[in-house]
């Protein structure tokens, strides 16, 4: 842990050893210290946005690039049961605006059955590809992305 990190006040998503989400809201040393699970990735940006089925927006564990109030495209991976997720995208033109706030963000995420859900990036960088087509739709050239979240799956049909 690195008190000087960029991480320092937001929200971590730990996807344990179990493939569980857990949190630690808001990064300190002390909440990582306190810390005693097994993590096997890590993510820092935020926030969280629902943690154990609640909605939770903690305007000062939001980094000021996730915009809370502004209406813009949206992208959140979420955990919906064990071994369940979902990556959510909210991309384009909706109720006559480009995209939500994060509260309407999160409220969507829970609606459709998200336990446990993180914010991840917005704007134009916002992309969700599945099987190798792109599902959405950015306005706008999309910047360079040099992060991605891969989902893979050991399922083999029969």
């Amino acid at each position: 842990y690195n008190t000087s990190s960029k991480s320092y006040g937001r929200d971590a998503l730990i996807i344990n050893d179990k493939g569980d989400f857990e949190f630690i809201i808001p990064v300190t040393k002390e909440n990582w210290e306190a810390y005693t699970g097994t993590a096997r990735e890590a993510f820092s940006f935020g926030p969280a946005l629902i943690v154990d089925n609640e909605t939770v927006l903690v305007e000062s564990s939001s980094p000021s690039m996730s915009a809370p109030e502004s209406r813009c495209q949206r992208m959140c991976i979420a955990q919906t049961g064990p071994l369940e997720y979902m990556a959510l995208c909210c991309a384009g033109p909706m109720r006559g605006s480009a995209g939500m706030d994060l509260e309407q963000f999160a409220n969507l995420a829970k609606e459709l059955g998200a336990k446990m859900a993180y914010n991840l990036d917005g704007g134009i960088s916002t992309q969700l590809l599945f099987l190798g087509r792109r599902i959405n739709n950015t306005s706008g050239d999309a910047r360079k992305l040099v992060d991605i979240v891969y989902f893979a799956s050991a399922y083999q049909p029969d």
